[in-house]
């Protein structure tokens, strides 16, 4: 019996390590494809390609400006010693661990801790589709299905569309995974209230939240609780102590999880992040024509194969889980079982939801964080969920021979929607005038596998209910087994068409260019002009810095400052994601912005990037483009230049001159004044009370620069203001010759510090306030939640 309950394991194992074949050539799931196609890696040659010509699928842009630089930061801070609360090297300093997407607490990054980086990576994400495939077997055997159709639901999970095109972020993936594996305990406790299942229920949904995506819980929460209460609903009255627990238990996740989700909200308040509009959501949302891409994945091209031909983001709307388990899904949609029923029931909630129909959008207008800040369709991975547990319930359908009408039902509705596509495809260029011939042609080619898939499930069909089908041996089984190795052949080839492996060679490979900034520029900032742009956020992988950055959560005020390197105006909407330099090219754009040289001069953006592709070995500085007056050529090796920006002020210098401004364009519009010294005066919103003696000596040293902490020491013979262009924000504290004192906000988004006169030591500090608050309630949630279980026990309500 033991050896047959390891049987399923082994062959999702297998499955799996089939899958991730790329693996035992060195490969890794990431997509290094894209960064060796991403400057300054584009103009290196590697694998015996030409520089910038490696292949790519231009997929995971987020995953190398996001995922991976968190993830390595993280784990090397940790390793440190330190909690990676602040990473310095974008966005002039950001909170890191508050991000939440980051999941710096999240516990299966014990893996980081036990090998070398990249082999972790790889566990980390091949962890994915094994826990949730296993996760879902678990629960469908729970539900009394077979082995095969459990297992057969589980891999259809696990490399659904969604799981699949979110597998490298890591972060969504791994929050859906416990989906499955909390039903399970919420199942078992539906039928023997055990407090070792309530636990574990607590426990799996806890590993969800602290996995990083907050937006996926939300929805995790909401499905187990429907689930447990559509078959408690006519027990209550019965019951009522026992579903109350489970009620409760369903808070202690969150409860356990507040030292991560205080600093969150904390950061979420003072924030670019905002609702979405009402034109926004429209876009996001998919139009009702869009629901055929659950049976035909690449009705409208693939972004990989680089002809997706939808205006709107591919892996944003995706809902495919195999031709054949959508055609065993619709089978059981007919079936009046309850567990059938509540999945049915949330398959076609998820798609309502995700849909541009019946005034939908409007109810992410509600001002709810989890409807009115986050993408709508990303509800799809709870369809995807549904989908794959249906098609179980199909299989089995199928195996025992349950009702041939309903079979023939879901044939009627793959023929529908494969009649509509095939007659689009001929005849809609009589109607569709916009949409080109090789968009038509992109759909008719991307419509043969579907109808193969369909026709196959056809013969099986009419194979299973024949005359001649019973007269042969195990012929259920080996149907079952038939249809299970081509959704294999089928969900194979989807994972592999759009998900990328590369070798580890390209991991951000080092470069001339970067490994010169990272031994001469010390903690002074670079940016790249024209076409030497380099991505944000590669520098929290290879610890130089950058004023820019690629993050949901950053500070507006750091978002407004940058922004106002365009026109020296505030924007009228902070941007969500990222902060950017105002960008430029040529020969004179550098020079005729003044608004960009003053925001860099502030930032402390010493170092300026350039590329030149007809550059030879002799220095051969571009004085058009970068004048002699203002910009120093420091380092050049074909086709890249550096060049020292001689407008910088010091990232951190002293001064006894400042003027008060609380009004924020106002600030801004006096930083830009061409009269105004930017090292001699600073612009506060507060007034400190300093007194203004002559400054006439001063000195200022930068003893530590480190992501939680700054040391910097100072000699002045008067009182005077320290300023650091470090991102400001509440949670930095600092003390002077170790007695607290109080940051100022410098300069519209910076630091500043009043000090006496004499020799100091000043040690700005981050340690948000909200972790250790939130630390101290989970420890307090978890001593409650273990009292209230030994209480439920006694009084026999557990078990």
């Amino acid at each position: 019996m033991k050896r047959f309950s390891l049987l399923p394991v082994s062959l999702l194992l297998l499955i799996i390590l089939v899958f991730f074949y790329p693996i035992f050539k060195g490969w890794i799931p990431f997509p290094g494809d894209l960064v060796v196609s991403t400057p300054p890696y584009s103009t290196q040659s590697f694998l015996g390609y030409a520089p910038g010509g490696v292949p790519n699928k231009a997929q995971g842009p987020d995953v190398i400006r996001e995922s991976m630089p968190w993830k390595f930061f993280a784990i090397t801070s940790f390793k440190k010693g330190e909690i990676p609360f602040w990473t310095p090297y974008n966005f002039s300093g950001n909170p890191l661990m508050a991000n939440f997407q980051s999941a710096v607490f999240y516990p299966l990054n014990a893996i980081f801790f036990s090998f070398p980086f990249l082999s972790a990576w790889t566990i980390f994400i091949t962890l994915s589709p094994l826990l949730s495939g296993l996760f879902t077997y678990f629960f469908l055997r729970s539900r009394n299905l077979s082995t095969v159709a459990s297992l057969f639901g589980g891999v259809v999970f696990a490399f659904s569309s969604y799981m699949v095109v979110w597998l490298e972020w890591g972060n969504i993936t791994h929050t859906l995974l416990w989906l499955p594996l909390a039903l399970f305990f919420t199942e078992k406790y539906r039928t023997k209230a055990k407090w070792q299942y309530l636990l574990a229920l607590v426990g799996s949904l806890w590993l969800s939240f602290l996995a990083g995506y907050i937006q996926e819980f939300f929805y995790l929460i909401i499905v187990v609780a429907l689930y447990y209460f559509a078959f408690e609903f006519g027990l209550l009255k019965k019951s009522l102590p026992k579903a109350g627990i489970f009620l409760i238990s369903l808070i202690f996740p969150v409860l356990l999880s507040l030292f991560q989700l205080l600093p969150t909200l904390s950061l979420l308040a003072i924030s670019s992040r905002n609702s979405y509009s009402l034109t926004q959501i429209t876009a996001l949302l998919n139009p009702w024509w869009y629901a055929i891409t659950i049976f035909i994945p690449d009705f409208f091209g693939n972004p990989a194969a680089r002809n997706f031909w939808f205006v709107g983001t591919y892996i944003e709307r995706v809902s495919y889980f195999g031709v054949i388990p959508f055609l065993l899904a619709a089978t059981a949609l007919f079936s009046k079982r309850k567990d059938v029923m509540i999945f049915s029931s949330i398959f076609a909630v998820c798609l309502l939801l995700s849909l541009d129909v019946f005034g939908v959008k409007y109810l992410y207008l509600l001002p709810l964080p989890m409807l009115s800040t986050t993408v709508p369709t990303r509800i799809l991975g709870i369809l995807c969920f549904s989908g794959a547990v249906l098609s179980a319930y199909g299989l089995d359908a199928l195996r025992e021979g349950i009702s041939r009408k309903r079979f023939f039902l879901s044939i009627l509705l793959g023929g529908f929607l494969l009649s509509i596509a095939w007659v689009f495809v001929f005849f809609g260029s009589h109607f569709f005038t916009k949409i080109s011939p090789e968009s038509f042609a992109v759909t008719r080619h991307n419509l043969i596998i579907p109808t193969f898939l369909s026709f196959i499930f056809v013969v099986a069909v009419v194979i299973r209910f024949s005359t001649l089908f019973r007269k042969i041996p195990r012929a259920a089984t080996l149907l079952v087994i038939c249809l299970f190795v081509i959704t294999l052949g089928d969900l194979f080839y989807f994972f592999h068409k759009i998900t990328p492996f590369a070798p580890r060679e390209f991991v951000y490979p080092r470069t001339p260019v970067i490994s010169y900034l990272r031994e001469h520029a010390g903690i002074n900032r670079f940016w790249g002009y024209g076409s030497a742009y380099i991505s944000s956020n590669f520098q929290t992988y290879d610890k130089t810095f950058s004023p820019e950055g690629d993050d949901p959560l950053h500070t507006k005020i750091y978002s407004e400052f940058i922004a106002a390197s365009n026109d020296g105006k505030l924007p009228v909407v902070a941007s969500r994601l990222d902060a950017n330099i105002k960008g430029g090219y040529g020969p004179t754009d550098l020079r005729s912005n003044f608004y960009r040289e003053r925001v860099m001069a502030i930032l402390g953006v010493k170092y300026i990037l350039n590329k030149n592709d007809s550059l030879g070995s002799e220095q051969d500085p571009d004085t058009g483009t970068f004048p002699h007056e203002k910009y120093r050529l420091v380092w050049q090796q074909a086709p890249w230049q550096v060049y020292e920006n001689l407008s910088v002020i010091p990232r951190a210098f002293l001064t006894n001159d400042y003027r008060v401004i609380s009004d924020p364009q106002s600030a801004l519009s006096t930083l830009f004044k061409p009269d105004f010294d930017l090292e001699k005066t600073i612009v506060l919103d507060q007034d400190p009370h300093l007194s203004k003696g002559s400054l006439t000596r001063k000195s200022v040293k930068v003893v530590s620069y480190q992501p939680n902490q700054v040391v910097i020491e100072t000699v002045s013979n008067a009182d005077a203001l320290l300023f650091l262009s470090d991102t400001y924000t509440p949670d930095w504290t600092v003390t002077i010759d170790s007695r607290n004192a109080t940051v100022y906000r410098a300069d519209y988004a910076f630091r500043a510090v009043p000090i006496t006169k004499g020799q100091h030591t000043v040690i700005f500090s981050y340690y948000p306030a909200s972790f250790d608050m939130g630390l101290r309630v989970s420890i307090g949630s978890f001593i409650v939640m273990v009292i209230g279980l030994v209480i439920a026990k006694k009084r026999k309500i557990l078990v």
